[in-house]
């Protein structure tokens, strides 16, 4: 297919309508920043390969030395070859600069080629690749050959904006910048899978109850895609989870966490319920299919787990020597776990004294009181989540013991 290279889609460049990609402050083209290794690879498909094209045009200004030098990074056609130039863009310890140029061999329109510049900040090795094989090379060093001191790339002021294709008419596809030497570039179509795993997602409430996901999920030919979800009220053990899939630290951070898989066709499994939540979306692609799956949203539904409500029907009796009689009734829910009882010497205000853990009972005696004096009490029901979430207060019920 023409229109691309892999994928759904490559980008229709115009002369005079590339793109602007503007940097971040911690960007790689970002001012003053020194480079390491860098890599930039793309797709390409010209139109005529005119001379004069550009496809890739940086510029900034150095001050390194004390003296303003501009800088530029350009790539264009001459000749019907793509040549990279590097004007005052590689600098060693002392400030001096280095200007290097690249060059391919004469190119043909109208065809589909992966493109790859990269550079390898140990020995100074700036390549130039076309198909994975390297047509062009040079050092970036002293001594113009593996061994020597290295230039390193040296962003300037006034440097962060990159031009695409400014004067280019022609496909892009699959581009890429990159602060690795990349080795070996993918040059097949999605042909390992692709995996996913989301922030920690709260669900504000513990024991969330998850009833499904939903998204947009599209699986041409024989490709598929998998989702699974890990739930849990604990934050910390979320985060170490995320951080074993992510960066293999099971050894550091040990969990019993799990991840469940989902069926996108509706079948859910018992007990996935939790505050925090991390989803997992695995695509695997039809290897004889260019186009891969993808999917474009996902949502989660489910239903919050709220506190308790209040127990009802609280009563009082004095049993006259110090000690009271509370009993109530069970609220309406199925996660309550027990009862706290509040109680002080002014309604309402129940901060002196530490509140009394019943269980989980309908009726309790209270004791240590001083007789004579009013006492208010109140109940509060609390559940078993981890955190545990608290009922209001019950009604409130006043007694001399």
């Amino acid at each position: 297919d023409k229109n691309r290279r892999l994928g759904y889609s490559a980008a229709l460049i115009e002369k005079g309508s590339g793109l602007i990609l503007k940097g971040s402050a911690d960007s790689l083209f970002s001012p003053d920043r020194v480079w390491d290794d860098f890599s930039i690879e793309f797709w390409m498909y010209p139109a005529s390969l005119s001379e004069n094209e550009i496809i890739f045009h940086w510029t900034g200004l150095s001050r390194k030395t004390g003296k303003i030098l501009p800088q530029e990074m350009k790539c264009s056609v001459s000749g019907r070859r793509l040549v990279w130039d590097f004007e005052n863009f590689f600098f060693d310890v002392s400030g001096k600069t280095k200007s290097v140029s690249l060059s391919s061999p004469p190119l043909l329109p109208r065809e589909w080629h992966h493109y790859l510049i990269r550079f390898e900040s140990r020995t100074g090795l700036l390549e130039f690749c076309i198909d994975g094989v390297p047509v062009s090379s040079v050092y970036a060093n002293d001594e113009n050959r593996e061994k020597g001191d290295v230039f390193l790339p040296l962003i300037g002021a006034d440097s962060d904006v990159l031009e695409i294709g400014p004067s280019f008419s022609g496909l892009m596809d699959e581009l890429r910048i990159s602060s690795r030497f990349v080795e070996r570039p993918n040059l097949d179509p999605f042909l390992s899978e692709g995996i996913l795993i989301s922030d920690i997602i709260d669900l504000k409430n513990p024991d969330s109850k998850i009833l499904g996901i939903e998204g947009k999920f599209q699986e041409p030919g024989r490709s598929k895609i998998f989702v699974s979800v890990c739930t849990s009220n604990d934050r910390i053990e979320m985060v170490r989870f995320r951080d074993k899939e992510i960066n293999n630290a099971s050894v550091l951070f040990p969990t019993s966490l799990k991840w469940k898989s989902i069926d996108l066709n509706g079948q859910l499994p018992t007990g996935i319920k939790g505050r925090y939540m991390l989803i997992k979306v695995e695509l695997y692609p039809d290897p004889v299919n260019p186009v891969p799956p993808r999917f474009s949203e996902i949502s989660v539904k489910y239903v919050p787990q709220t506190p308790p409500y209040p127990p009802a029907g609280v009563t009082v009796i004095s049993n006259g020597d110090g000690s009271v009689n509370l009993k109530w009734r069970r609220p309406a829910g199925e996660n309550i776990k027990g009862y706290l009882i509040f109680y002080g010497e002014k309604p309402g205000e129940y901060y002196q004294y530490d509140p009394v853990d019943a269980g989980n009972v309908l009726e309790y005696r209270l004791s240590g009181l001083e007789k004579r004096k009013l006492y208010f009490f109140s109940i509060v029901a609390y559940s078993g989540s981890d955190p545990p979430q608290y009922s209001l207060f019950s009604q409130e019920v006043s007694i001399r013991p």
